[in-house]
Protein backbone atom coordinates (compact mmCIF):
# COMPACT_ATOMS: atom_id res chain seq x y z
CA UNK A 1 0.00 0.00 0.00
CA UNK A 2 1.31 3.36 -0.59
CA UNK A 3 2.03 5.95 2.19
CA UNK A 4 -0.35 8.10 3.42
CA UNK A 5 2.16 10.73 3.65
CA UNK A 6 5.29 12.23 2.93
CA UNK A 7 7.63 14.57 5.10
CA UNK A 8 9.52 17.58 4.16
CA UNK A 9 12.02 20.11 5.48
CA UNK A 10 10.59 23.53 4.53
CA UNK A 11 11.92 25.62 6.47
CA UNK A 12 13.83 25.95 9.96
CA UNK A 13 12.51 24.03 12.81
CA UNK A 14 9.26 22.67 10.17
CA UNK A 15 8.38 19.69 8.23
CA UNK A 16 5.98 19.80 5.69
CA UNK A 17 3.31 16.67 6.20
CA UNK A 18 2.06 15.92 2.52
CA UNK A 19 -1.23 14.49 2.66
CA UNK A 20 -1.49 11.75 -0.29
CA UNK A 21 -4.58 9.60 1.49
CA UNK A 22 -6.58 11.21 4.59
CA UNK A 23 -6.72 8.10 6.74
CA UNK A 24 -5.69 9.58 10.17
CA UNK A 25 -4.61 6.47 12.20
CA UNK A 26 -2.36 5.14 8.93
CA UNK A 27 -1.00 8.84 8.93
CA UNK A 28 -0.24 8.67 12.52
CA UNK A 29 1.12 5.20 12.64
CA UNK A 30 3.98 6.17 9.83
CA UNK A 31 4.97 9.51 11.70
CA UNK A 32 5.28 7.20 15.00
CA UNK A 33 7.14 4.61 13.05
CA UNK A 34 9.55 7.70 11.86
CA UNK A 35 9.91 9.09 15.06
CA UNK A 36 11.18 5.54 16.05
CA UNK A 37 13.63 5.27 13.54
CA UNK A 38 14.77 9.14 13.68
CA UNK A 39 13.57 10.12 17.04
CA UNK A 40 15.71 13.58 16.93
CA UNK A 41 14.14 14.57 13.10
CA UNK A 42 10.57 15.31 14.85
CA UNK A 43 11.79 16.27 17.77
CA UNK A 44 10.33 19.35 18.69
CA UNK A 45 9.51 20.22 14.78
CA UNK A 46 6.27 22.08 14.02
CA UNK A 47 4.51 19.89 11.46
CA UNK A 48 2.32 22.09 8.22
CA UNK A 49 -0.38 20.11 6.65
CA UNK A 50 0.12 19.91 2.71
CA UNK A 51 -3.19 19.16 1.63
CA UNK A 52 -4.50 17.76 -1.92
CA UNK A 53 -7.17 19.50 -3.89
CA UNK A 54 -10.24 18.45 -2.28
CA UNK A 55 -13.78 19.19 -3.00
CA UNK A 56 -15.28 19.59 -0.61
CA UNK A 57 -13.62 20.63 1.71
CA UNK A 58 -12.88 17.60 4.25
CA UNK A 59 -13.55 19.55 7.33
CA UNK A 60 -14.22 16.64 9.64
CA UNK A 61 -11.66 14.77 8.70
CA UNK A 62 -8.96 17.51 9.04
CA UNK A 63 -10.17 17.76 12.33
CA UNK A 64 -9.97 14.09 12.83
CA UNK A 65 -6.66 14.34 11.92
CA UNK A 66 -5.17 17.08 13.58
CA UNK A 67 -7.11 15.50 16.85
CA UNK A 68 -4.76 12.43 16.21
CA UNK A 69 -1.78 14.01 15.54
CA UNK A 70 -2.01 16.03 18.72
CA UNK A 71 -2.60 12.83 20.47
CA UNK A 72 0.49 11.50 20.13
CA UNK A 73 2.80 14.54 20.44
CA UNK A 74 3.08 16.41 17.66
CA UNK A 75 2.76 19.71 16.88
CA UNK A 76 0.46 20.82 13.97
CA UNK A 77 1.55 24.90 13.33
CA UNK A 78 -0.79 25.48 10.24
CA UNK A 79 -1.39 24.77 7.20
CA UNK A 80 0.61 25.25 3.87
CA UNK A 81 -0.76 27.55 0.63
CA UNK A 82 -3.00 25.82 -1.43
CA UNK A 83 -6.50 25.40 -2.53
CA UNK A 84 -8.24 23.04 0.03
CA UNK A 85 -6.33 25.30 2.70
CA UNK A 86 -8.20 28.09 1.18
CA UNK A 87 -11.87 26.52 1.68
CA UNK A 88 -10.71 25.56 4.87
CA UNK A 89 -9.60 28.91 6.28
CA UNK A 90 -11.87 29.72 8.98
CA UNK A 91 -12.99 26.23 9.41
CA UNK A 92 -10.18 25.29 11.30
CA UNK A 93 -8.26 27.21 13.58
CA UNK A 94 -4.74 27.02 12.00
CA UNK A 95 -3.48 30.00 10.00
CA UNK A 96 -2.34 28.91 6.38
CA UNK A 97 1.56 29.35 5.49
CA UNK A 98 3.08 30.36 2.53
CA UNK A 99 0.92 32.36 0.71
CA UNK A 100 1.97 34.43 -2.19
CA UNK A 101 1.62 38.22 -2.51
CA UNK A 102 1.76 40.49 -5.33
CA UNK A 103 5.38 42.31 -4.70
CA UNK A 104 5.11 45.94 -4.37
CA UNK A 105 6.19 48.39 -7.45
CA UNK A 106 9.05 49.81 -5.23
CA UNK A 107 10.26 45.64 -5.19
CA UNK A 108 9.64 45.29 -8.60
CA UNK A 109 11.88 48.17 -9.68
CA UNK A 110 14.36 46.80 -6.96
CA UNK A 111 14.78 43.97 -8.98
CA UNK A 112 15.03 45.39 -12.47
CA UNK A 113 17.36 47.70 -11.76
CA UNK A 114 20.01 47.61 -14.02
CA UNK A 115 23.82 47.23 -12.65
CA UNK A 116 22.88 45.57 -9.62
CA UNK A 117 25.04 42.83 -8.25
CA UNK A 118 22.24 39.92 -7.46
CA UNK A 119 24.47 36.87 -6.33
CA UNK A 120 23.39 34.85 -3.63
CA UNK A 121 25.21 35.96 -0.25
CA UNK A 122 27.21 33.20 1.36
CA UNK A 123 27.34 32.40 5.04
CA UNK A 124 30.85 31.35 6.17
CA UNK A 125 31.37 30.35 10.45
CA UNK A 126 34.68 29.75 11.07
CA UNK A 127 34.23 28.10 14.38
CA UNK A 128 33.00 25.02 15.08
CA UNK A 129 28.96 24.61 15.38
CA UNK A 130 28.24 22.67 18.64
CA UNK A 131 25.06 20.55 19.54
CA UNK A 132 21.73 21.90 19.41
CA UNK A 133 22.79 25.11 17.35
CA UNK A 134 21.22 25.87 14.50
CA UNK A 135 22.81 27.89 12.13
CA UNK A 136 20.55 28.95 8.77
CA UNK A 137 22.37 31.11 5.56
CA UNK A 138 19.32 32.96 4.40
CA UNK A 139 19.26 33.31 0.54
CA UNK A 140 22.95 31.67 -0.27
CA UNK A 141 25.38 29.04 0.85
CA UNK A 142 26.64 28.12 3.76
CA UNK A 143 30.34 27.51 4.63
CA UNK A 144 31.67 25.95 8.15
CA UNK A 145 35.52 25.79 8.57
CA UNK A 146 35.21 23.22 11.15
CA UNK A 147 33.11 20.57 12.86
CA UNK A 148 29.61 20.16 12.83
CA UNK A 149 28.42 18.30 16.64
CA UNK A 150 25.71 15.90 16.76
CA UNK A 151 22.64 17.02 17.03
CA UNK A 152 23.45 20.22 15.53
CA UNK A 153 21.61 21.61 12.60
CA UNK A 154 22.76 23.34 9.55
CA UNK A 155 20.06 25.31 6.84
CA UNK A 156 20.95 26.71 3.58
CA UNK A 157 18.11 27.94 0.89
CA UNK A 158 21.60 26.75 -1.31
CA UNK A 159 24.52 24.45 -0.84
CA UNK A 160 26.55 23.48 2.27
CA UNK A 161 30.10 23.19 2.64
CA UNK A 162 31.78 22.19 6.21
CA UNK A 163 35.42 21.66 6.09
CA UNK A 164 35.51 19.46 8.87
CA UNK A 165 33.40 16.54 10.32
CA UNK A 166 29.76 16.99 9.76
CA UNK A 167 28.02 15.14 12.49
CA UNK A 168 24.49 16.91 12.87
CA UNK A 169 22.13 17.76 10.39
CA UNK A 170 22.72 19.18 6.78
CA UNK A 171 19.51 20.75 5.11
CA UNK A 172 20.34 22.29 1.80
CA UNK A 173 17.92 24.26 -0.93
CA UNK A 174 15.54 24.98 2.21
CA UNK A 175 13.76 27.14 -0.65
CA UNK A 176 13.55 24.82 -2.76
CA UNK A 177 16.77 24.86 -4.52
CA UNK A 178 16.97 20.89 -6.31
CA UNK A 179 20.60 21.88 -7.48
CA UNK A 180 21.56 22.41 -3.62
CA UNK A 181 24.29 19.93 -2.62
CA UNK A 182 26.32 19.19 0.49
CA UNK A 183 29.88 18.53 0.62
CA UNK A 184 31.93 17.50 4.18
CA UNK A 185 35.28 16.43 4.72
CA UNK A 186 34.70 13.83 7.15
CA UNK A 187 30.50 12.74 6.99
CA UNK A 188 29.41 11.40 9.32
CA UNK A 189 25.91 13.00 9.06
CA UNK A 190 22.88 12.38 11.09
CA UNK A 191 20.48 13.85 8.34
CA UNK A 192 21.04 15.11 5.35
CA UNK A 193 17.84 16.98 3.08
CA UNK A 194 17.70 18.92 -0.49
CA UNK A 195 14.69 20.64 -1.07
CA UNK A 196 12.90 19.26 1.33
CA UNK A 197 13.70 15.64 -0.07
CA UNK A 198 15.92 13.76 3.05
CA UNK A 199 17.89 10.73 3.87
CA UNK A 200 18.12 9.86 7.69
CA UNK A 201 21.46 7.40 8.23
CA UNK A 202 21.06 5.43 10.87
CA UNK A 203 24.34 3.81 10.10
CA UNK A 204 26.33 5.04 7.80
CA UNK A 205 27.75 3.02 4.72
CA UNK A 206 31.68 2.24 5.51
CA UNK A 207 32.58 3.24 2.01
CA UNK A 208 31.07 6.55 3.10
CA UNK A 209 31.49 7.30 6.81
CA UNK A 210 34.40 9.59 7.74
CA UNK A 211 35.17 10.06 3.93
CA UNK A 212 34.92 13.76 2.23
CA UNK A 213 31.58 13.02 0.44
CA UNK A 214 28.86 15.40 -1.47
CA UNK A 215 25.14 14.42 -1.28
CA UNK A 216 22.57 16.05 -3.53
CA UNK A 217 19.06 15.74 -5.18
CA UNK A 218 17.92 13.12 -8.36
CA UNK A 219 14.65 13.18 -9.16
CA UNK A 220 13.29 12.76 -5.35
CA UNK A 221 15.95 10.79 -3.99
CA UNK A 222 18.96 11.92 -1.97
CA UNK A 223 22.41 10.80 -3.75
CA UNK A 224 25.63 10.38 -2.15
CA UNK A 225 29.43 9.55 -3.61
CA UNK A 226 32.63 10.49 -2.46
CA UNK A 227 34.36 13.78 -4.25
CA UNK A 228 37.70 11.55 -3.87
CA UNK A 229 37.70 8.34 -6.41
CA UNK A 230 40.38 5.74 -4.92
Amino acid sequence: MSQAAELRFVQLGALALRIHRLDPPAICAELLERRRQAPGMLADAALLLDLPDIDPAPVEEIRELLSALQSQGFIVAGLTAGKTASKLEGMIELPVIGRQTEPRESERQQKSAPGEDSSASTLCIDRPVRSGQQVYARGGDLVVVGNVGAGAELVADGSIHVYGCLRGRALAGARGNRSARVYSLDFRAELVSVAGTYKVFERLPENLSGQPVQAWLDGEQIQLATLIEA
